[in-house]
């Protein structure tokens, strides 16, 4: 990009290329052009930059300059810039990935679906027959049963379960 730099009577065209450091005219500043911005806050073309002084550890300062707005540059140092050009190119990007363990996980999630039915669809009851031997040689039997959920038909089989056992049928 270019920038043109006057100090005291002289105006001099720099080129400045982003975070690349660049000694000013008359040797008491460099400037590093940090941020290139095509149109900042809808003010056009500006850039962002850091002026050290001297060429030692001396202090610095941020700027910005704005090549539509020059009314809005404000002097850095002993300087004032002004922006005359930055190349700005604009393209589209148009980007294609691929993943190759996706598959297994569709693979997970088709696995996944036997495991909901049977944990939400299924009626989930439990039976068992406890058969204990009688002292006149026969035998009894205690029917146990649980479910957490559809109470009413597990009431429902339990009662018919327990009226075939009476009866001496198979179910």
């Amino acid at each position: 990009m270019r920038l043109q730099v006057s100090y005291k009577e002289r105006q001099e065209t720099i080129e400045a290329s982003p975070r690349q450091m660049v000694e000013l005219p008359g040797g008491e500043g460099r400037i590093m052009i940090s941020k290139v911005e095509g149109n900042l806050e809808g003010l056009g073309p500006a850039v962002e930059g850091i002026f050290m002084t001297g060429r030692g550890m001396g202090g610095h300062d941020f700027f910005m300059v704005f090549q539509d707005h020059p009314e809005m540059n404000k002097p850095v140092g002993p300087y004032r810039l002004s922006l005359e050009s930055a190349p700005f190119q604009f393209y589209s990007v148009f980007q294609v990935k691929h993943d190759p363990g996706v598959w297994w996980v569709y693979a997970g999630f088709l696995l996944f679906l036997p495991g909901f039915y049977l944990a939400f669809f299924r009626p989930t009851q439990r039976w068992a027959l406890v058969l204990q031997p009688t002292p006149k040689g026969g035998w009894q039997g205690r029917l146990l049963g649980a479910s957490p959920r559809a109470r009413e038909d597990f009431d429902l089989r339990r009662a018919q379960l327990l009226e075939e056992f009476k009866k001496g049928t198979p179910s």
